[in-house]
């Protein structure tokens, strides 16, 4: 008996153990500081990224990329109101670090702040969940991001993640091309997340947080292994190098503000760069704005969007300048989705608060395009194990229906060759896009012309929810029989001709719709 009763003591001794040390996001958010690097001549553009206090709590490590020259670094410690200023005391510039520490004249820290001191220096498997504890944008708390580390052959360094473009571009930073990472290939970090403690899930800090490789709309992210720390407190070096700004590549991020002197936590809560767009289901960060060009070059799957292009303008017979079509990109940080909208206009929240609640785009001085983004959540739809005609039969139901209603017209036609599914075995899930047109033209009072009417669905469908992004447009028939016949050249000043704007709305509501796609 008396083994056994001791193997039992043993086993709880050893549960006990893993579960004292298993990560705990309310301890860890102790360690975790917002760090400010603002131009001291003008005080209008400033960086934001993440830190945590390392060893002793006068002690921060960061981002390198995140410093700039002669510019004043403040950090924030949790729970406080005000900020504290710093200095850099070490750098590693191969490896991105600055450790930073407090001016001797700064009042008293806290005593709830918990400095880091358990590391793990060893490899982190492959499929580990990462915790990542950094700022986010618009939002007024710290939340945190669950990563996956991937795989990488031959060595997981950036030599070997990122294409020769991207090498030549990461070059011009301090960054050693050499340098072992940690490579994310599920989940992704948002800008301000430079910095941030990577945790795992003994609580561990195991990395600090860097950069990301643009694929299209989303992002590949990395960072760098604790172990580096060690060598950044070994450091002789104390000054920033002459490189030390930062590379689109690395995320930090900086905001303007219209006045100096200007309170730091209003402008973060208060800048349109930083402000979440919420319904009880979504959550929306933008994190960056690329053309159809630069999207197109970064995808993993270029002809995916060329093909879209291509469709667009040969069926209409229209010439688009490729280089002035923008678009801001937005994260879900609740859903994993990634929506793209046409620069400058908003992503606005209807029916806040209701079974209704959706987010939409409206085009300015354009009433007969508009984008449209909402969930639908229920149980007696899973879509992923159905054929596509269920599928069309589900948006019979809960799309085509209430559109044909709304134009007074008999229904849509779905156009089979720009319908199609791609479909994720490994993570059971897929994408659906689907194109459609009215039945009949719509005749409108106003200018007493008929328009045709189409539609792009995506669905994003992830067990029983489904992320549904439509793009509808309205053009007069009179337009699109001009197009066919003659064509239209959109081109240069040619682009801010009434029909050109019209049809400039329809392509970008059209490819914003088609980019609609899970971020990791």
């Amino acid at each position: 008996m008396k083994p056994a009763i001791f193997t039992v003591i043993i086993m709880m001794t050893i549960l006990m153990k893993s579960y004292g040390q298993a990560f705990n996001p309310d301890r860890a958010i102790n360690s975790v500081v917002q760090i400010w690097v603002t131009n001291s001549q003008n005080t209008k553009e400033k960086k934001v990224l993440t830190g945590f206090i390392w060893q002793n709590p006068n002690q921060i490590v960061t981002a390198l990329h995140g410093m700039q020259a002669g510019w004043k670094i403040e950090v924030k410690y949790p729970n406080q109101a005000f900020f504290r200023e710093a200095k850099i005391k070490k750098v590693l510039p191969k490896a991105d670090l600055v450790l930073l520490e407090l001016s001797s004249n700064e009042p008293s820290l806290p005593t709830t702040i918990l400095p880091i001191k358990n590391v793990f220096l060893g490899k982190v498997e492959f499929g580990e969940p990462l915790y990542c504890l950094g700022i986010s944008m618009g939002s007024s708390g710290i939340p945190s991001r669950t990563l996956s580390k991937g795989f990488l052959q031959p060595k997981e360094t950036l030599e070997f993640l990122v294409p020769q473009n991207v090498k030549e571009e990461l070059r011009k930073t301090t960054l050693g091309l050499d340098l072992d990472i940690i490579y994310f290939d599920n989940g992704n970090l948002l800008p301000s997340n430079s910095g941030a403690p990577i945790f795992d899930k003994q609580g561990r800090l195991v990395g600090i947080g860097n950069g990301g490789l643009e694929k299209g709309t989303v992002n590949i992210s990395w960072a760098i292994p604790a172990k580096y720390i060690s060598e950044l407190e070994n450091s002789p070096a104390s000054q920033l190098p002459g490189n030390a700004s930062s590379s689109r590549m690395l995320f930090s991020t900086s905001i303007i503000v219209e006045e100096s002197g200007g309170d730091l936590e209003k402008t973060f809560a208060q800048s349109n760069v930083f402000r979440p767009v919420k319904t009880k289901d979504i959550e929306f960060y933008k994190t960056k704005n690329r053309s159809i060009v630069d999207l197109t070059e970064s995808s993993d799957n270029p002809s995916n969007i060329i093909k879209l292009n291509n469709e667009i303008t040969r069926q209409f017979n229209i010439r688009i300048d490729l280089d002035k079509i923008r678009f801001d990109i937005y994260e879900d940080i609740q859903n994993g989705v990634i929506v793209v909208v046409p620069e400058g206009l908003n992503l606005d929240v209807i029916n806040r608060m209701t079974d209704e609640e959706a987010l939409t785009v409206r085009f300015e001085s354009n009433d007969f395009t508009y984008l449209a983004y909402g969930v639908i959540k229920d149980d007696s739809y899973e879509l992923n194990d159905v054929s596509m005609d269920e599928i069309i039969e589900f948006l019979d139901e809960e799309y085509f229906t209430v559109l044909s209603q709304a134009f007074g017209i008999s229904g849509f036609y779905v156009a089979d060759d720009y319908t199609f599914v791609d479909e994720d075995y490994a993570s059971d899930r897929k994408t659906v896009h689907i194109s459609a047109t009215g039945a009949e033209l719509v005749y409108s009072p106003m200018d007493g012309r008929q328009y045709g009417i189409s539609t792009y669905i995506t669905l994003l469908i992830n067990q029983n929810k489904v992320i549904l992004t439509s793009a509808v447009t309205a053009i007069p028939s009179d337009v699109l029989m001009n197009a066919a016949q003659f064509g239209i050249n959109c081109m240069g000043s040619n682009s801010l001709g009434v029909d050109c704007k019209r049809f400039l709305d329809f392509y970008s509501a059209f490819t914003a719709a088609h980019l609609t796609t899970f971020a990791y």
